[in-house]
């Protein structure tokens, strides 16, 4: 069994519809392990975590080739889903923040709103004492 890193050459596989998943799998550094039969291929993600055979033989493999795809796309292994991962926090993290902003916001409203009316029910009020009430 040979096994290549994402680096190395690989062997071609000779349907087209492989292509792209020999692409995919080399760009987010998978491993290509060819077995000794020639007629398997064995991909491993970086962590080896997920895998994935592939025949150079056999029937439906525009559909195989489409979900190996997705399967190597939505494996959270690559170092880009991990940077990915990353960016979804922040965004959540600054989202989090303009939400307690805008609570923040609407909670001064309302005291506004209170110390106003409460300004209009007792005319003994003089506006700095709202101020410092504020």
């Amino acid at each position: 069994m040979a096994r290549k890193g994402p680096t190395e050459q690989w062997p071609s596989h000779g349907k087209p519809e492989f292509r792209k998943v020999w692409d995919a799998a080399r760009d987010r550094q998978w491993t290509l392990e060819q077995n000794s039969s020639h007629h398997t291929f064995t991909l491993r993600c970086s962590t080896e975590e997920c895998k994935l055979t592939i025949f150079s033989t056999g029937k439906g493999r525009e559909s195989y080739a489409n979900g190996a795809l997705k399967k190597i796309m939505r494996c959270m292994h690559a170092p880009e889903a991990t940077s990915s991962l990353a960016k979804a926090t922040e965004f959540l993290d600054r989202a989090e923040r303009l939400v307690d902003g805008v609570e923040a916001q609407q909670e001064s409203g309302r005291y506004e709103e209170l110390a106003t009316r409460e300004m209009f029910d007792n005319p003994e009020w003089r506006e700095d004492e709202v101020d410092d009430w504020l």
